[in-house]
């Protein structure tokens, strides 16, 4: 799933999802949310989705990996997954590549 609402925005989903009985919801033990906002961050819906079992990838990490396409596209080079993992790293995010 993807959440792009604006901060608290998705408050009221996020407790709906806590309140559902378990089962209510299979794919969420396997699926993944990416939830774009950082601020402030784990957003409700975040905490929500991680403690039904889901994955969640943060708004940050998707603003890092835009920073990677824009270095590629400005530059004309491709960045390094040395590179990656030291941006990564330098905010706290896990290393994927």
């Amino acid at each position: 799933m993807i959440s792009t609402l604006p901060p608290r925005a998705a408050d009221g989903i996020a407790a709906q999802l806590g309140q559902l009985p378990d089962g209510t919801l299979p794919d969420v033990g396997t699926g993944v949310l990416l939830d774009v906002a950082y601020d402030p961050w784990p957003s409700r819906i975040a905490e929500a989705w991680r403690s039904r079992g889901g994955v969640v990838v943060p708004g940050l990490e998707m603003l890092l990996y835009q920073a990677v396409e824009q270095i590629r596209l400005f530059s004309g080079a491709d960045v390094t997954a040395d590179v990656i993992d030291v941006m990564c790293d330098s905010v706290g995010l896990p290393r994927r590549v």
